[in-house]
């Protein structure tokens, strides 16, 4: 009896092992359970369905907001996977939950359905900017090449304020975005609108969800007005309510200015 109860818990942890194995290799290795690969620059698009012509000029966009980013490192290779036919991104929704994206390693993954020519990604019925979205999911993949697995999130640690409102900081940057102030105005009006809503609508009718956005403006104001680099600020142990004291302060005196 005894060693039929060891013969079968040495199955069932060999499966477990085999199976954790067989998802890792999985996750790390996309090309698994896509039919497709294009090569463009240093980025590999993993699809099933074909590319639209509006892709390359799109994923152009996106190498050059995110090489504005102190992080860039143009030797980096990263994957893109699309969610077009692969049950790739089923996977990684059922490793990590729901969300329009992920970015680890060098490797990118989305959910939603993408429309290149309208330049956005849907899910759940709102609307993310399509290039700011691939470029956010990018700049995750920047910091953990910059700061390696044990440094990254989430082992590293980081205060998510810090982590995803820099993503949002490198990817925001079209002409209506610069702009701490006018983006503290943006929020200031949207609270006053709904001050429960689930995320910031920009002129585009796309969406910033607020804990993101938040986190975008006490990153761009310690980047733009303080003058500190991303590492600083990583390294930084500024509580966030004073950052946030500092920088409403800033923006009332900025007002004035205005006025």
């Amino acid at each position: 009896m005894n060693k039929t109860i060891k013969s079968w818990s040495i199955r069932l942890i060999s499966f477990g092992f085999i199976s954790f194995l067989t998802i890792v290799l999985t996750v790390f290795n996309p090309h698994l359970l896509y039919a497709n690969k294009t090569v463009i620059g240093n980025y590999t698009i993993y699809h099933n369905a074909g590319l639209t012509p509006e892709f390359e000029s799109r994923l152009a966009n996106v190498n050059a907001l995110i090489k504005e980013s102190e992080l860039y490192d143009d030797a980096l290779e990263l994957k893109i996977c699309l969610n077009d036919g692969s049950i790739y991104p089923s996977l990684m929704k059922k490793l990590r939950g729901p969300a329009f994206g992920w970015g680890f390693q060098n490797i990118v993954s989305f959910q939603g359905a993408f429309d290149y020519k309208e330049n956005t990604v849907e899910l759940n019925g709102y609307k993310w900017n399509l290039e700011q979205l691939i470029a956010h999911e990018l700049t995750h993949c920047l910091q953990f090449n910059e700061l390696g697995l044990l440094h990254s999130n989430p082992l590293g640690n980081h205060p998510d304020w810090k982590w995803e409102g820099y993503a949002e900081y490198v990817s925001r940057k079209n002409e209506k975005q610069l702009f701490l102030a006018k983006n503290m105005e943006r929020i200031e009006l949207a609270i006053k609108e709904n001050p429960n809503a689930w995320g910031v609508f920009f002129d585009d009718e796309t969406i910033s969800p607020r804990a993101y956005y938040d986190s975008w403006l006490l990153v761009q104001y310690c980047l733009d007005i303080k003058g500190m680099s991303y590492i600083e600020l990583l390294n930084s142990d500024i509580p966030k309510a004073s950052i946030e004291e500092e920088m409403n302060e800033w923006y009332r005196n900025n007002l004035k200015d205005m006025n």
